[in-house]
């Protein structure tokens, strides 16, 4: 076997940035400066061109549609590189408008690292589901991720294969399984790709960008703090306040000392339920509307989501999690969610549903039958997507109601 390609020893920052790369391989300055480039800070080394979005302010899915409508026009080969935490980034190859492969890589010491987004979030989603399918009794980590990385390698080898870039499967492998690399080894990946030529370009292109890759975990941490501050904090104070206030007033009153302990306690709690009702509410509505993104409800037969959504298995999102990125763009080119701020890191990992069909791709997978409606479904959500893809590329406008008209009439027969 040939050695691997040499490349620049890479350091990374104490806090992992977060960030969008985008490549394009082919094409014009002009078109990908028109159609991905919004920051307008680009790179180009040979035949690829290269452009950086922070991850907290772009979407994963706005980051794929800038490169799907790209691949559209130009039917060539584009790739997405995110990175959101210390502990994973994700992969995405487009060619001619259409997504050919998605992955996230997971890297550093399992045990001890914890995704910075999991505070918000389910931690056992937004992982690649072969390191549950692929585990068995007796068999470790290494042994684990010595998998993953063949397949996925294989996947993304085939991928790019498409787009006449050619990386022979093994590379990638023995980068994918690398020994808990800080910076997930993307360097490495990049100079198999392209030589260090390609990791020159991107090194570029982050250094001249006024900080879309620099870490802000105060956007996610803003969220996290108000949400306490709304749920305990004020409501404990005014608890507090109205425990001391009522017991000493049951006091002067003659009452005694355990009676006013409970009448104190008692006004304790009424003040805190209150509290929560009168300053929770737009924690509250936040909630609501944090969950609704989450199962995708927009394209659900039902108007509410469920009380708590419906977890797909490794085996239904291995098989079937194409189709919850479907949905996701053509949420984005409809216009129906076009996710910013904080809420930006959601897409990628927890936007599963809606709840019926996830359900049904639960079902399918365990009864182990070939699932003709969803099949029929995936094909009619690919044909929805570029479709609109081409009309956004034409100026049309879309209206978001028949979108979603559309959308719930293809999957009504998959999830009957």
């Amino acid at each position: 076997m040939e050695p691997l390609r040499p490349v620049t020893i890479f350091t990374p920052p104490k806090t992992a940035p977060r960030f969008h790369l985008l490549l394009a391989h082919g094409g014009t300055e002009d078109t990908f400066r028109e159609l991905v480039a919004a920051t307008g800070i680009i790179g180009s080394e040979g035949a690829w061109f290269a452009t950086v979005d922070g991850a907290l302010d772009v979407s994963s899915i706005e980051a794929d549609a800038r490169l799907a409508r790209w691949s559209r026009r130009t039917g060539r080969l584009a790739m997405r590189i995110t990175r959101t935490d210390p502990t994973r980034w994700w992969l995405a190859v487009h060619h001619d408008g259409q997504r050919l492969f998605a992955m996230v890589h997971t890297h550093g010491i399992l045990e001890q690292l914890m995704p910075e987004t999991a505070i918000l979030t389910d931690a056992e989603l937004g992982r690649d589901p072969l390191l549950d399918l692929l585990s068995a009794p007796g068999t470790d980590r290494g042994e684990v991720r010595g998998l993953v990385a063949q397949r996925r390698a294989e996947q993304l080898s085939a991928a790019l294969a498409v787009g006449d870039v050619h990386v022979p499967a093994e590379y990638l492998a023995r980068i994918l399984r690398a020994d808990d690399p800080p910076d997930g080894n993307i360097p490495s990946l990049l100079a198999q790709i392209e030589g260090k030529s390609l990791y020159d370009l991107v090194t570029h292109v982050q250094g001249s960008s006024p900080g879309p890759v620099a870490a802000a975990p105060g956007s996610i941490q803003s969220v996290v703090s108000k949400a306490i501050m709304l749920g305990c904090v004020l409501p404990a104070l005014v608890g507090t306040g109205f425990f001391v206030a009522f017991s000493r007033y049951a006091v002067k009153s003659g009452a005694s000392p355990a009676a006013a302990l409970l009448f104190g306690g008692i006004a304790a709690w009424v003040g805190m339920w209150g509290a929560r009702q009168l300053l929770g509410g737009r924690a509250v509505a936040g909630q609501a509307g944090w969950q609704k993104r989450s199962v995708l409800s927009w394209a659900a037969q039902a108007a509410a989501p469920p009380a708590r959504p419906i977890r797909p298995t490794a085996s239904a999102l291995d098989t079937w999690g194409g189709l919850f990125y479907l949905l996701r763009d053509i949420a984005f080119f409809s216009g129906i969610d076009r996710p910013q701020g904080p809420l930006a890191l959601y897409v990628e990992a927890w936007g599963l549903g809606p709840p019926a069909l996830v359900d049904a791709i639960n079902r399918a997978v365990a009864d182990g039958a070939t699932p003709q409606p969803l099949f029929d479904a995936a094909h009619e959500l690919v044909t929805l997507r570029q479709a609109l893809i081409d009309r956004h590329l034409a100026g049309e406008k879309i209206a978001s109601e028949e979108t979603v008209a559309k959308v719930k009439t293809i999957l009504a027969p998959a999830i009957a």
